[in-house]
């Protein structure tokens, strides 16, 4: 599916077997308790469950840190609310 995730000092990158950036997940707003995410996905690599692997290990990180994780979206962005129930 990927080739490679890449902690970066404030996100993860997913890199593809192509070798390019493809999709990214970065804290948006943070607390004493908690964590908000933003995702990020170049259309071309949609549909390959690349923006769950870059949410999954944010969220990885965020609980291990022991702070809770959450991903929010807009009502009526669809393809975030599939991100958000996968």
């Amino acid at each position: 599916m990927f080739r490679d995730v890449v902690r970066g000092k404030d996100r993860f990158v997913i890199i593809p077997e192509s070798g390019e950036v493809a999709s990214w997940a970065f804290s948006v707003r943070e607390n004493d308790a908690s964590v908000e995410d933003a995702a990020e996905m170049l259309p071309r690599f949609r549909s390959r469950d690349l923006a769950k692997a870059a949410v999954s290990a944010w969220a990885h990180a965020v609980i291990t840190s022991g702070k809770v994780a959450f991903f929010s979206h807009s009502y009526d962005n669809i393809a975030s609310e599939a991100l958000a129930e996968s």
